[in-house]
Parts: structure tokens; C-alpha cells; sequence
């Protein structure tokens, strides 16, 4: 079944004909907003340990809006606030999007087909997130489009019973382009599946992006390739993870680097509290030039509150093997969802 919301998509054109007075256009607004104190420690390539501590928060705000014809034909669009803070920093994505029984068309600067097919380890609903610290510089399985800023993707999704397949383009402008990984277009493809059972949910999801671009070794191609597993039964909830893919100089033949990053995350909720602990892996082969080989892990707690408030804490640590580099970051705070 398709998920309206979980699209990823900025305007859709649309045939304003089909539209009738009568029809009516629903509203929603979702929301959440964070308060936390952050304690985080850095070792950059040996003793002591930098240390940063503070108390801050961010906003995240959604506002949706949509209708459906009588003859199935739906329309709709939604605006995303995320991680505003006394900082100033954040970021705005809005999104549009026309779908059917069985389909849906989506433009805009989210999710491609790849993001869409596979889901990240889980790291908590924390204020100030530590736990996704595991996730590494490839941001766990998120793609050719993690260091991307705001691109923009078209994606035509089909559904069939337990299966959803996805084809997607992403354009990045030239001023929201990874120094270090200059890509215009990324194409994508996904599948993922998705079925309840006696002995709880299971998931599966693999997807591949190709794009061509730059580093600073001159023109290459760009290859990502990933596969999940998920499973959610009685409170209990296991995601693993694996993604993989080299960056190929086409005029030399050679391998410029490759990246291969493997996550696992477990968690148990009942009776209003959950805990969970997460475990990442990133390997790239070389610690010269590009090579980041680490590793990280994570853990929280949280308790559910009335009104809608919930309690957190996390903890989060990586080490990086190219030059002995460590994170270790704690945040206690509160949640409140409205």
C-alpha cells in the first residue's frame, strides 16, 4: 500500500480539471520539540580530550496538506521544518505529490528510490540523538545523497501486495555539492518489501544509485549498492544493514575508493519505557587519502510521559583507525510531540 507521507517529493504538476469544489482538502500539522543538555568530547590524534557542554534544543514542524477525488485520484504537498535552534541552524524541504491506487509520482528534495527501500539502524527518538554516531560518514545506509545539500528528486513508485519498487533522478545544484564528491544527477533504484505475520513484521529493502561526477582525483563514476533486514515483534525491534560501492575512474580503469558500511541496531519497548543499542562498521581499505575505517556504537533509554512528553538519554562513540580520532557523546533531555 502506498504511503502518502512517506514520499519524497516539491511540486507535482497536475491537471487542475480533475479537481472538483466539492472535494475536500485535508490539514494536518505534526511537530517536535527538543530540549537537552549535551555533553561531548572529542580526541583529534592523541591526549587530552577536547570537551564541549551546553544546553540546547530544536524544533521539528510538519505541515501537510491533501484531498482525494472520487475517483481515486489523489493530490497533495507538505512543508518540513527540521532542527531549528538557538543556533540558527535548520533546514526547510517542501514536497508535493500525485498518487493512485497502486502509484504515486513525487518531485522534490528528499528521499530518492534507494533512501526509500531501505531503513537506517535504529538510534531512538533522543533529544540531541548521540546513538547516531553509528551511523559513520555514510550516515549509516543513506546513500550517494547523504553529503548532498536539498537535492532535488523525481520518483515514480509502484505498488504490488506486499512489494513497493521505486525508480528516482536526483538533480544537485552546483552550490549544494560535496566538495569532495561533485555529482549532478544520481538515478536509483529500489525495492522493498514489507509483510505482518504471526511471528511479528518483517521487512526487506535493496536498493543501487550510479551517478557521474568529480573528486579530487578528476572525473569518475560513483556506485552505491545496499540491503536491509527488519524485524518487529512484541516490543522487540532488530535492523540490520549493509551498503557497499566504489568510485571508478572511467579513463584509468582503476578504483579511486570504496566504501563498505555494515550496522545493527536492537530494541525493546514496554510499558512506556524502551531501550536500544546500536553497533556500526564503515571499512574503505586504506587509511591514506579517503580512508576513514572506524567503527561506532551507541545506546538509549527513554521513558513516555503523559501529554504527549517523553525522557531521553544517549550515549554514542566512534574511533576512527586513520589516526586514532575519537567521539564520545552523552545528552539527557526532554521530548515533547504535539
Amino acid at each position: 500500500m502506498i504511503r502518502p507521507f512517506a514520499l519524497s517529493a516539491v511540486f507535482v504538476l497536475t491537471a487542475p480539471a480533475v479537481l472538483k469544489a466539492q472535494d475536500p482538502v485535508n490539514f494536518s500539522a505534526t511537530g517536535r520539540l527538543s530540549f537537552f543538555y549535551g555533553h561531548d568530547e572529542f580526541y583529534p590524534f592523541g591526549p587530552p580530550w577536547d570537551k564541549t557542554e551546553g544546553i540546547s534544543g530544536a524544533l521539528d514542524l510538519s505541515l501537510a496538506a491533501w484531498m482525494q477525488t472520487p475517483s481515486g485520484l489523489g493530490f497533495g504537498g507538505q512543508v518540513d521544518l527540521e532542527d531549528f535552534g538557538p543556533a540558527g541552524e535548520g533546514d526547510v524541504d517542501a514536497f508535493g505529490y500525485v498518487y493512485g491506487t497502486n502509484w504515486s509520482t513525487s518531485l522534490g528534495n528528499s528521499d530518492d528510490a534507494f533512501d526509500f527501500a531501505l531503513d537506517e539502524i535504529g538510534a531512538g527518538d533522543t533529544a540531541g540523538e548521540k546513538a547516531k554516531l553509528a551511523r559513520l560518514d555514510t550516515g549509516g545506509n543513506s546513500g550517494l545523497l547523504y553529503t548532498a545539500d536539498d537535492p532535488v528528486v523525481l520518483r515514480q513508485t509502484v505498488s504490488f501486495g506486499d512489494f513497493d519498487f521505486a525508480l528516482s533522478v536526483a538533480r544537485i545544484a552546483s552550490d549544494d555539492r560535496a566538495a569532495s564528491a561533485e555529482m549532478e544527477h544520481v538515478y536509483a533504484a529500489g525495492l522493498r518489501w514489507d509483510r505482518d505475520t504471526p511471528i511479528g513484521n518483517f521487512r526487506f529493502g535493496a536498493g543501487f544509485q550510479k551517478a557521474d561526477g568529480e573528486t579530487f582525483f578528476g572525473p569518475d563514476v560513483f556506485i552505491r549498492r545496499g540491503v536491509q533486514l527488519g524485524w518487529a515483534w512484541q516490543g522487540i525491534e532488530v535492523i540490520l544493514n549493509h551498503s557497499e560501492g566504489p568510485i571508478i575512474d572511467p579513463a584509468g580503469g582503476g578504483l579511486v575508493y570504496d566504501s563498505d558500511y555494515s550496522g545493527a541496531s536492537v530494541s525493546y519497548t514496554r510499558d512506556g519505557w524502551t531501550v536500544g543499542g546500536n553497533f556500526g562498521r564503515q571499512e574503505t581499505g586504506s587509511c591514506s587519502g579517503s580512508g576513514f575505517d572506524g567503527q561506532g556504537r551507541g545506546a538509549w533509554i527513554e521513558r513516555e510521559l503523559a501529554g504527549g512528553f517523553k525522557l531521553t538519554a544517549s550515549h554514542g562513540y566512534v574511533k576512527y583507525f586513520c589516526g586514532g580520532k575519537r567521539f564520545r557523546e552523552t545528552s539527557v533531555g526532554v521530548v515533547k510531540r504535539f
